[in-house]
């Protein structure tokens, strides 16, 4: 929405009226979430993603939390105040603004928790998520800019983004059953999302 106004300032002793001013108000974009709002059979280390009608950048400040449903408590955090920033050894890649240290089995390494691919940001948690559990994601409207660097809608309240974990992993592999098949699916299907998930 696009308007020119004027201001006039006016006291007992006369008033003075301004020149013409444009007024712009930018309409925060809303994104998809996925997997969507009720999805059930989620894998425990699934990526979650939000896909915007138009370009998104990340903002500086805002949390994403997620929140196990059963008793509100937080049990994953992105928080854009933390981020650090990582320079690869390889030169020909730039500084990467929006870092986190990540330790797996003693061993610290840089991920990206918020990635960027045009439209679409991809959110990475440190953690699993648990079987059998349902979660819902709150986020802050600083983390996202569209258009003009307004902020993206907030993502707030316990069902406007919820979603429900496989009630248990694969079997474990006996004597009598052999070894057990494993599906890796990004989509969420498989058994697990990832191979880092699946490892």
């Amino acid at each position: 929405l696009i308007g020119t106004k004027t201001l006039t300032a006016s006291t007992d002793a006369g008033g003075v009226t301004s020149s013409n001013a444009t007024l712009t108000v930018i309409t925060p974009m809303t994104g998809t979430q996925l997997p969507g709002n009720g999805a059930t059979n989620i894998a425990p280390d699934q990526q979650l993603r939000i896909v915007f009608p138009g370009p998104v950048k990340l903002g500086s400040n805002g949390v994403i939390r997620v929140r196990d449903a059963a008793n509100d408590s937080v049990v994953a955090t992105i928080d854009c105040a933390q981020f650090l920033s990582y320079t690869p050894g390889n030169t020909s890649i730039q500084e990467i603004p929006n870092a986190s240290i990540r330790s797996v089995q003693g061993a610290s390494y840089y991920y990206m928790p918020i990635a960027i691919y045009g439209n679409e940001a991809c959110l990475t948690f440190s953690n699993r998520f648990a079987y059998n559990k349902t979660y819902y994601v709150n986020m802050d409207a600083g983390v996202l800019l569209g258009t003009n660097n307004a902020s993206t809608v907030s993502i707030t309240g316990t069902n406007t983004w919820r979603f429900s974990t496989k009630n248990s992993g694969p079997a474990t592999p006996t004597t009598s059953t052999g070894p057990t098949n494993i599906t890796i699916g990004q989509d969420g299907l498989g058994d697990f999302a990832t191979f880092q998930g699946a490892f």
